[in-house]
């Protein structure tokens, strides 16, 4: 019996009620902090991401390495040389502290001369949380290459409750983003000792260090494509609070935050998806090819499409009465919530697909996906700032998460041998589930009411969800009826 049902439903119990927990955190925090407060903390989670830009793809490389037979040895070995190169990034990012806490204030993230100080901690704290975090994220690795989500699922939900309850806490004790920094970084010594417990700590000899440069040499030859991808991607994350930042200030950033962090609450479900299908998709590609599973693959991806989008639709009727219950009652955080959850469900939606590009090694066209993102992003961003303001960036975001979702899908269908039709079919589905979404949009940013474009909206998501269920019926009972051939997954050996 296949056990990728129970472990996706595992892995989104976790990560979903992580997701619960946080949707309350979030409106808490703008509160204590403000919005500017909270457009200042939302640095700490950019800096994250741009010391994860120096990751050079190690963790998802050694991801894949562990997740195909191997030998417990080779394994063990593996695992070192990743402790190694870690501890080179991390002593770089200390040695490039002091001219950071200088250039971030002055150029990257610039603020007024009052929140420069809690800035400047910010940066320090940020580069001391990827430290303290390294030898959770290894057993993390290790539990998902041996497929133990389980033990995964509960480690997620611990550590996500720390975090939010870290956030809370925080704002309630210190009122200021750098104090709440410091409550973060703090939590990752909890998560070790929880990681350690949950996940189980790495045999003894792994947590050695191996510092051979022919070893360092060997793991970025089979990361360095990777990590260009995961550099662009990183980098679309992010760069639109350094746009907003810098277009509009702290304030509107803050508005901006607020409205991504909870839409991009629907990245949990892409999440779950690839966290899943990787180790075992790693193990797939290595024995087999993808030509001829175009028609498969085409019925998977508009079903996602439709999966995602009506959630989108869903959360934008329902927004304007929930935002405002839960403490969010400026009218442009519900606006630019509204566009952004629409966009931020294309985009978790073609995370699928590169997924699946990256499993299978071909990481030049997951360069394609993610730079075809950060490009559009980046021009509609700079075309419509002047004309519509903050919203620009929502605007945007939609754009690049349409383009980005459409390269993506017709690369994955590529690497398949898929039929033109089948490419077709799954642009067009993507562009009425859009227009669907923004019907359903329409009368929010109207003084008038318009149940036109309402009904247009339920319209179009009904034809959407309906064509999308009627291509996976077949493939369904196909899986249904052919589930108890598959084989179980393998068991852990090396540790």
């Amino acid at each position: 019996m296949s056990k990728f049902p129970s472990n996706l439903l595992t892995v989104y119990a976790a990560n979903g009620l992580n997701g619960v927990v946080s949707v309350i955190a979030i409106p808490v925090a703008v509160r204590l902090l403000g919005l500017s407060g909270y457009g200042l903390l939302s640095f700490y989670a950019l800096m994250g991401s741009y010391i994860l830009l120096a990751d050079l793809g190690i963790g998802k490389n050694l991801l894949r390495l562990l997740a195909e037979p191997r030998d417990a040895e080779a394994k063990r070995r593996q695992v070192r040389v990743a402790a190694g190169l870690y501890v080179v990034l991390c002593l770089a990012w200390f040695g490039a502290a002091p001219f950071l806490l200088v250039l971030v204030p002055r150029y990257l993230f610039p603020v007024a001369h009052q929140y420069v100080a809690g800035l400047q901690w910010i940066v320090v704290l940020s580069i001391a949380e990827f430290a303290l975090g390294i030898p959770a994220s290894l057993m993390q690795t290790a539990c998902v290459a041996e497929q133990r989500f389980d033990s995964y699922a509960a480690y997620t939900l611990l550590s996500g409750l720390l975090r939010s309850a870290a956030l809370i806490g925080g704002a309630l004790v210190f009122r200021s983003p750098a104090g709440v920094a410091a409550v973060l970084a703090g939590r990752k010594v909890f998560e070790l000792l929880v990681a350690g417990r949950i996940l189980g700590w790495l045999p003894a000899g792994a947590w050695l260090p191996i510092f051979e440069l022919r070893s360092f040499r060997a793991m970025l030859g089979q990361s360095i494509a990777l990590s260009a991808s995961q550099v662009l991607t990183s980098a679309l994350m992010s760069i639109g609070s350094l746009f907003v930042n810098a277009a509009f200030g702290l304030h509107a950033l803050g508005v901006y935050r607020a409205a991504y962090d909870l839409a991009g609450k629907i990245a949990f479900v892409s999440n779950g998806v690839t966290l899943v299908v990787f180790p075992k998709a790693a193990q797939y590609f290595g024995s087999a090819s993808l030509k001829g599973a175009g028609p498969i693959f085409a019925a998977v991806l508009r079903a996602s499409t439709s999966l995602y989008t009506c959630f989108a639709a869903a959360m934008v009727l329902v927004a304007p009465f929930m935002l405002p219950a839960i403490g969010l009652t400026d009218r442009s955080t519900v606006r630019l919530f509204l566009l952004l959850v629409v966009a931020l469900s294309l985009n978790a939606h073609s995370l699928i697909a590169n997924e699946l590009m990256q499993a299978a090694g071909r990481y030049v066209r997951s360069i394609c996906y993610s730079g075809s993102a950060l490009a559009t992003l980046t021009v509609l961003f700079a075309s419509l700032k002047t004309a519509e303001g903050a919203m620009a960036i929502g605007w945007a975001w939609i754009g690049a998460a349409l383009v980005s979702a459409t390269v993506a899908d017709a690369l994955l269908l590529g690497l398949c041998g898929a039929r033109r039709a089948d490419q077709i079919s799954t642009v067009l589905v993507k562009l009425v589930a859009t227009a669907g979404c923004l019907c359903l949009a329409a009368p929010r940013f109207s003084a008038v009411a318009n149940p036109a474009a309402t009904i247009c909206g339920v319209t179009l998501m009904t034809g959407v969800a309906a064509a999308a269920a009627r291509g996976m019926l077949p493939l369904a009972r196909t899986w249904r009826n052919g589930e108890a051939a598959v084989p179980a997954a393998r068991p852990a050996v090396w540790a």
